[in-house]
């Protein structure tokens, strides 16, 4: 768990008098307070209503669940000096150790993957981690929970991202990758969850192009619209022809889900792609790792929050979350990207009363073109 409530017995319980340095969001009664957990500075958001406070880590689904127990623990202890609470939820009670196989998002375009094979949504990890034995292998997953179990047993040949999958590949260079592996991704048969199916064009391009030449992408699934979408993804396709694999088999006999569909008398639909072109180069993306030159003015800031708190971009929407500033005219930015696929990226930035700067866990690998639209405000 990333959230904890408790209830403050005392009438008046004041933030500001408890903690130095809170920033406070007046339009939504949020406070954001700062905190050191194992080296990483991680955010907590504290909400107030009808009596109940509310702690959340921020962004939640960035941060290893375990973090919570540290953090929370020294929040509580300060504000038992001065109130008597009662605690409404629980909390996780396993202390978080960071792991060096986890490469953070902010990492990705920095990391070497050379020579790399990558497993796109690895639940539970077993086939990966067998892999890994014998061969470096990078999993990709958006599951928080699967990350952290994996995490406490991967050796040096593993590599993890807790990631959406395109917004990785699109960060590797070209000819890096020997193989990919994608076995039952979820199939988001919902229309309004289709645009959180992470394979189309743009993505199988950026598989070939990242994959060495000869390279492989192993796909399975037994859900029959997904496997009709692939179907007519593939067929046809310039980049891969389709071949045959009795891996596939091996792979598909490691994953609950396809068990599950079998034990339904499921279909199993499998192709195995092998790389026969190379996409040509095309300009390679800059991300800014400079402060953003942003609008310093908390007044103008909250007048774009107001006024247009989604700004379009070519390739996605920045969504303007929180603002707050603190006694010292520091200023929070809290944003979201949303790119057209429908993957999210929260991120932070703080102004110190002389620049903007990333917070370095939430620190984004962004276009600057679309940070930049901010300071034409």
């Amino acid at each position: 768990m990333s959230a904890l409530k408790i209830k403050a017995r005392n009438d008046e319980f004041n933030l500001k008098k408890i903690f130095s340095g809170v920033f406070f969001d007046s339009e939504k009664d949020i406070h954001f307070l700062q905190m050191e957990t194992n080296g990483t500075k991680i955010w907590t958001k504290i909400k107030q209503k009808d009596g109940v406070v509310s702690l959340s880590l921020e962004p939640a689904s960035r941060i290893p669940s375990k973090a919570t127990n540290q953090i929370f623990s020294e929040i509580l202890e300060k504000m038992r000096e001065e109130n008597e609470l009662e605690t409404l939820t629980q909390y996780a009670k396993e202390k978080w150790v960071s792991s060096k196989n986890e490469i953070h998002r902010s990492q990705i375009s920095d990391s070497c993957f050379e020579g790399m094979s990558i497993e796109i949504g690895f639940g539970k990890g077993t086939w990966l981690l067998e892999q890994s034995r014998t061969s470096k292998w990078l999993g990709i997953e958006q599951s928080r929970y699967s990350v952290d179990q994996i995490n406490k047993k991967a050796d040096n040949n593993l590599r993890i991202i807790h990631s959406p999958a395109s917004l990785v590949i699109e960060r590797i260079p070209e000819r890096q990758i020997e193989r990919y592996v994608c076995i039952c991704p979820d199939p988001w048969p919902k229309k309004r969850h289709q645009k959180r199916i992470w394979l189309d064009g743009n993505s199988l391009k950026g598989i070939s192009r990242t994959l060495k030449d000869g390279g492989s992408f192993s796909l399975a699934t037994d859900h029959e619209q997904l496997a009709g979408y692939f179907t007519e993804l593939l067929e046809g396709n310039e980049w891969f022809d389709i071949s045959e694999s009795d891996e596939i088999d091996e792979m598909i006999s490691y994953s609950k889900y396809a068990q599950i569909g079998k034990s339904e008398s499921r279909e199993m639909h499998k192709w195995h792609l092998v790389k026969k072109k190379h996409p040509e180069s095309s300009p390679k993306k800059t991300f800014s790792k400079d402060p953003i030159q942003l609008p310093n003015s908390f007044e103008m800031l909250n007048q774009v929050r107001k006024e247009s708190p989604e700004i379009q971009s070519e390739h996605g929407v920045l969504k303007i979350k929180e603002l707050a500033s603190n006694k010292d005219s520091e200023i929070l930015l809290s944003l979201i990207y949303v790119d057209s696929l429908g993957n999210s990226q929260p991120f932070l930035y703080v102004f110190d009363g002389k620049s903007w700067q990333f917070d370095e866990f939430t620190k984004p690998a962004i276009d600057y073109g679309l940070m930049n639209l901010l300071s034409r405000v």
